[in-house]
């Protein structure tokens, strides 16, 4: 079974590689059995072979592995309809979601409390499109799509390698997947697959990741662009060909540069700006509703210096800060930094930049969560959570080991949790107030997730439903109001003019 080769599909008479004889292959109703030397060779025909339209090649001890595979028993997915993808955006309770051991489970928050609402079994990590309709639960191999209120399955999808990571289109229809094999871009709804790249990603946010910008996906650190449109490759573009890494988060993207010029580059929807740099060692972005913060580290004369700059539709600011920062957590008009000395330090923005509100000294580790001015803070060494609103301390509670803080998508809630094999699987859920909601302990938590949603006014959320239930057929209101006046007049003569032809017509 050593360095064979199963070829399927591949006829006698059109046989035309050097690779393949008389004397080394055995050829039987398009079924070609070609013995090589080494390994090495097996994997140059493998590669000759792929390019062939309507032709299989295999190692042969990767035939016999496909083979014995037993088929799994067939399972329907759920039929959708339209309203089901959206149904928990109408609910007016936000949603998270739970991984114990190898059960996830679904939860609505509702104001003081929560009610679970579908659970399943299933292992791996967890991923949320921008607006929530799509949840990407990955392991091994396969990415599991599910859509819905009670988060059902909508897709499976099967990629080459194992799956690292994957990141959705701001539309969610396309998902980029990080395999052990390299890139590939998936269109959800057709749960097809649509390009393998074959380029490994070796770092998350750098060299081959997946960038969806304006209709096209772009692979960092190349020239390959795809058209989503199309669903096909177009003409190469530098666009993204020689940066170092590249972040982006709904509607804004944010990219460093490192060749002669260092040079940051911010677009969020029509606005966007480029700023060169010189001397940066180090540089992280972190962004905020509509604002994008970059902690930059230089050395000058072997001195370290950390300092903040954001970008916006506003302008630029630049804050320099005290020792070397480890961590930072941003809001558009508010931002907490914390220094390897455990050294918190508030900043609020001015007219002119972030001034410095107030500085709390700490004896161990924190964990920082920002939302809007209000601070969620974990101290390490008290093992308290602390509510900071304009740097001033409010209300502190009791949670050791916490490991996260994490803040829900309307900033209504915040949650504190524990996660991993030896943790207390606590899970405490405040209101912005920093006033205590509920707390559970989750045996074997291992993951939580608040799940995205998109903002809908009452007016939008009730002409939807409408739409839904096929009730609105006319896009002009009954009553008249805003729509054009000069029209409702044309409609209204061309109906006048209709009637009096029809009557001169039955004479």
């Amino acid at each position: 079974m050593n360095n064979q080769v199963v070829v399927l599909g591949l006829e006698k008479d059109e046989i035309n590689i050097p690779e393949i004889t008389d004397a080394n292959s055995v050829y039987e109703d398009e079924v070609c059995v070609v013995q090589m030397k080494t390994s090495h060779q097996v994997y140059t025909l493998l590669k000759k072979l792929e390019g062939i339209e309507g032709v299989r090649a295999y190692s042969l001890s990767e035939f016999y592995g496909t083979i014995a595979v037993k088929d799994k028993e067939y399972a329907p997915l759920k039929r959708f309809e339209k309203k089901e993808f959206v149904e928990f955006q109408f609910s007016g309770d936000e949603q998270f979601i739970v991984r114990c051991n190898n059960e996830f489970s679904v939860y609505d928050q509702q104001s003081k409390q929560m009610t679970i609402i579908n659970k399943f079994k299933m292992n791996g990590k967890c991923k949320a499109s921008d607006d929530g309709i799509f949840v990407g639960i990955f392991q091994s191999n396969s990415v599991e799509i599910r859509a819905g209120q009670r988060l059902y399955v909508f897709s499976i999808l099967h990629t080459d390698g194992d799956v690292m990571k994957i990141t959705f289109s701001q539309c969610s229809r396309y998902l980029g997947v990080y395999t052990t094999k390299g890139v590939e871009l998936w269109n959800v709804m057709k749960s097809k697959c649509i390009l393998k790249t074959g380029y490994e990603v070796k770092n998350e946010h750098g060299i081959n990741s997946v960038v969806f910008d304006e209709g096209m996906m772009y692979l960092a650190g190349s020239k390959i662009v795809f058209s989503l449109n199309l669903e096909r490759e177009v003409e190469p573009s530098d666009k993204y060909e020689n940066i170092k890494s590249v972040l982006q988060e709904r509607n804004q993207i944010v990219s460093f540069s490192d060749g002669r010029v260092q040079r940051i580059v911010y677009k969020m929807e029509e606005y966007k700006f480029t700023k060169t740099h010189a001397n940066i060692d180090e540089i992280r972005f972190i962004f905020a509703k509509n604002r994008c913060f970059a902690l930059i580290a230089k050395t000058i004369n072997k001195v370290w210096i950390y300092f903040v700059e954001s970008y916006g539709r506003d302008g630029i600011t630049q804050t320099q800060l005290t020792g070397k920062i480890e961590q930072i957590a941003a809001s558009d008009g508010f931002f907490v930094a914390v220094n390897s000395e455990n050294v918190v330090f508030f900043y609020s923005r001015t007219k002119f930049g972030f001034k410095l509100m107030k500085e709390v000294r700490k004896e161990d580790g924190v964990i920082v969560a920002l939302q809007d001015n209000i601070c969620c803070l974990y101290d390490m060494d008290s093992g308290n959570i602390e509510f900071y609103d304009n740097s001033e301390l409010r209300s502190t509670y009791t949670h050791h080991q916490c490991t996260e803080i994490v803040w829900s998508q309307s900033g209504l809630y915040v949650c504190s949790f524990s996660t991993g094999n030896c943790s207390s699987g606590l899970v405490q859920v405040f209101n912005r107030n920093g006033k205590l909601l509920w707390k559970k302990v989750f045996n074997g938590l291992m993951l939580f997730i608040w799940r995205p949603f998109m903002p809908i006014s009452e007016d939008e959320k009730a002409k939807a439903l409408s739409e839904f239930s096929g009730e609105i057929s006319d896009e002009i209101d009954n009553d008249g109001e805003g729509a054009n006046k000069e029209e409702l007049l044309s409609r209204w003569k061309n109906y006048l003019l209709s009637k009096k032809h029809m009557a001169a017509m039955s004479k």
